[in-house]
């Protein structure tokens, strides 16, 4: 797996039925993501029963673009995947993960779509715990709009990455999250 001099978007996800989504949108985007960003690689972690179907479209969009999308399976080593990517799409624990790592995210699961993460939106996906219920479900122009304005904005992902870090840090460590199940025992007893 060589991400050199690339630009690396990362997404993790089971590739089930029920969680592919986002997956195999970006797929579908991706030969327009490159008309503008040719640099751009795809990295998607995950297995599950469309895994197939990701194989097929990725293999369609590499014919063109050797190494435009790399596949790499279920893996347990997720967080040395995500810190290979400059920009995290998705939602969910994984998302989680790329905050902590530092990535500017992008909300988009199988449940709704939020697009970039904001202090604004913050609220909502953290009601959601990250799966974005109730929120407007994923549209092809919508991720692609998102992220090319994403990508167009590289000075801002330290920021981005560093607001990501901070809520994680405040609110899913494992640190706060010890203090919340000791809290809620006091209060019990």
């Amino acid at each position: 797996l060589s991400l050199h001099d690339a630009l690396p978007i990362c997404h993790v996800s089971r590739l089930d039925g029920d969680r592919s989504l986002t997956a195999e949108t970006l797929i579908d985007i991706w030969p327009q993501v490159r008309q503008v960003y040719p640099a751009a690689r795809l990295l998607i972690v995950g297995g599950g029963d469309r895994e197939e179907v990701s194989r097929g479209k990725a293999e369609a969009v590499n014919r063109e673009a050797p190494g435009a999308v790399i596949l790499t399976g279920p893996r347990t080593d997720i967080p040395a995947l995500v810190s290979l990517g400059d920009v995290f799409v998705g939602a969910s624990r994984a998302v989680l993960e790329a905050m902590s790592a530092g990535l500017p995210a992008l909300l988009s699961g199988n449940e709704g779509y939020m697009g970039v993460l904001t202090p604004e939106k913050l609220p909502g996906a953290m009601e959601t715990n990250f799966c974005y219920r109730g929120y407007p479900m994923l549209r092809e122009e919508d991720l692609l709009e998102d992220l090319l304005d994403l990508l167009g904005r590289p000075t801002e992902w330290a920021e981005m990455g560093a607001f990501g870090r901070q809520v994680v840090l405040e609110h899913y460590s494992v640190d706060r999250m010890t203090d919340d199940y000791l809290a809620a025992y006091d209060r019990l007893l």
